[in-house]
């Protein structure tokens, strides 16, 4: 395979950007050279406009000739076909399936998360193979948090684990079981820990570093709920990209039988945790697999060699902002229980308060001279009610190191890799403060 064609569908707000930066950035003599690369998603990017948070590497690659950007309402049967659609004789040869609602806000209702995510996912994969993808690749993010006591969560363990309340973990669970529903389309379904790096700003990992600077401007501790040593596994950006491109490679090179025989799972029907009068939730809908299916598909958990826990973080998060943090006592966590959202009230208050005076002191907000040249920064410093329940992230990524072969994370979470990541949104403008 000397060369391909790349489709990336959706994650803009997040993956997207990474993936897009590593193809445009790959050495030449690298093999497969990357011929062309297509970046379908809902953002409007146009002259000077842009609809979503766009960093300055994405900036830059977006101009690279091989590149090409298609704002698209993919959930329109013709509009996501004709997004797969080349010249005569040319074909995505690798797909990038990173869409779905929900990555940015907890709040989704199951009738938008089962046409946004599930059905969507089945639309995009039917696609892939009447189209003649060679590898398909989708990525689901760590919405299906565990119990503390449940262990490190492996590929296969769905039907054991405790299902959260989230209603997300269950229609991105189907998403993926509209994907392997495509029968013999080459797949490789993703599972990653919370992924983290430059101009990252989703998921649980960047809203905790920049509130280590909130306390750092309120000289206050910053203590966070439940244990210590509850885990909340991470994987750098720039990682994820080289998994996922790995990825693409292995399921090119082999057949859908022979990956289900390497790596595959089953995909069996669960009970949504909450029932919802939005979605009948036992019936069969377009475009999703059948409640009677189970069907197989490779899958595999994608974290770092950390095993990162809440302390980790939060001792990184002390060493680079040189503030004190720590843990909520006995009896603020036994209120949490009983009454988590007006905790979450609480602490959302006070993040944004302190916010505001952050931003009215560098006279953002209110036209004095000075916040020139700097974007809103995208980071959410408001804590959803989700994000605080007592769940991790805990996942087995060994058999993602053993099938990749080679692919191993390299990037670990300390002061210089964090600094890293807020030295990147300041140099875009785009930090919470200056």
């Amino acid at each position: 395979m000397e060369e391909v064609n790349v489709l990336i569908l959706g994650g803009l707000t997040h993956l997207a950007r990474p993936l897009l930066t590593f193809l445009v950035n790959r050495s030449p003599d690298e093999k497969p050279r990357v011929a062309k690369i297509r970046v379908a998603d809902k953002h409007l990017l146009a002259g000077q406009t842009r609809t979503t948070y766009i960093d300055s590497e994405t900036e830059a690659a977006l101009q690279d000739a091989r590149v090409e950007y298609r704002q698209a309402n993919l959930n329109t049967p013709a509009t996501a076909s004709s997004v797969f659609k080349l010249e005569a004789g040319s074909v995505f040869d690798f797909v990038f399936d990173l869409t779905g609602e929900g990555i940015l806000t907890t709040e989704s209702p199951a009738n938008v998360l089962l046409e946004r995510t599930t059905k969507l996912a089945g639309l995009l994969a039917s696609e892939a193979k009447a189209n003649g993808a060679r590898a398909y690749i989708r990525d689901t993010p760590p919405f299906w948090t565990s119990k503390p006591d449940e262990g490190a969560a492996k590929e296969g363990d769905v039907a054991k684990r405790s299902l959260p309340k989230d209603p997300r973990t269950y229609f991105y669970y189907e998403a993926e079981r509209a994907v392997a529903n495509i029968d013999d389309l080459p797949v490789v379904l993703l599972r990653s820990a919370a992924v983290w790096g430059p101009n990252q700003y989703y998921g649980p990992v960047s809203p905790r570093i920049a509130l280590g600077d909130v306390y750092a401007f309120l000289q206050e501790p910053m203590k966070v709920l439940w244990s210590p040593e509850m885990r909340l596994n991470t994987l750098h950006a720039h990682d994820w990209v080289s998994a996922a491109w790995s990825s693409a490679l292995w399921a090119s090179s082999r057949d859908r039988a022979q990956g289900n025989a390497e790596a595959g799972e089953r995909l069996p029907p669960l009970p949504i945790k909450e029932k919802t009068s939005a979605v009948d939730t036992e019936a069969d809908h377009e475009r999703c697999c059948p409640r009677a299916k189970t069907p197989v598909a490779p899958v595999m958990n994608l974290v770092d060699d950390d095993d990162t826990t809440t302390r980790k973080l939060l001792d990184v998060v002390s060493e680079l902002f040189g503030i004190e943090t720590g843990f909520t006592n006995a009896a603020v966590n036994a209120w949490a229980k009983v009454n988590l959202s007006g905790v979450a009230d609480d602490i959302n208050e006070k993040h944004v308060e302190a916010l505001d005076k952050m931003r009215k002191q560098q006279g953002e907000g209110t036209g004095e001279a000075g916040a020139e040249g700097r974007k809103p920064c995208p980071i959410e410093v408001y804590l959803p009610v989700q994000s605080l329940v007592q769940r991790s992230i805990h996942l087995d990524g060994t058999k993602a190191r053993k099938v990749l072969g080679e692919w191993k994370s390299k990037q670990r979470l300390d002061k210089d890799s964090v600094e890293a990541v807020v030295k990147s949104f300041k140099d875009n403008g785009a930090w919470i403060r200056k």
